[in-house]
């Protein structure tokens, strides 16, 4: 998966509208790109969801991606 860091997503000129929405979803749920290292990816299947990536002595050991509209399934996905 190509996701990047949404901090670093937002720095790219034009933003998706994809983009845009996950942006939106942080901020109804009162979360901060300084909160933890969020990332988005713009893949078919992941545009539409917040990714969570867990850590493991400083490594990406797998992630949580979150769908944040609709009733899409499966909610989350997820890989370990």
């Amino acid at each position: 998966m190509d996701a990047q860091r949404i901090s670093d997503a937002i720095q790219d000129e034009p933003i998706s509208e994809h983009l845009v929405s996950v942006l939106d979803y942080l901020s109804g749920r009162n979360l901060y790109l300084d909160d933890y290292p969020f990332y988005w990816c713009d893949k078919q299947g992941f545009r539409n969801r917040l990714i969570i990536p867990f850590y493991y002595a400083g490594q990406v050991v797998g992630y949580t991606a979150r769908v944040i509209n609709g009733n899409v399934n499966p909610r989350y996905i997820s890989e370990q």
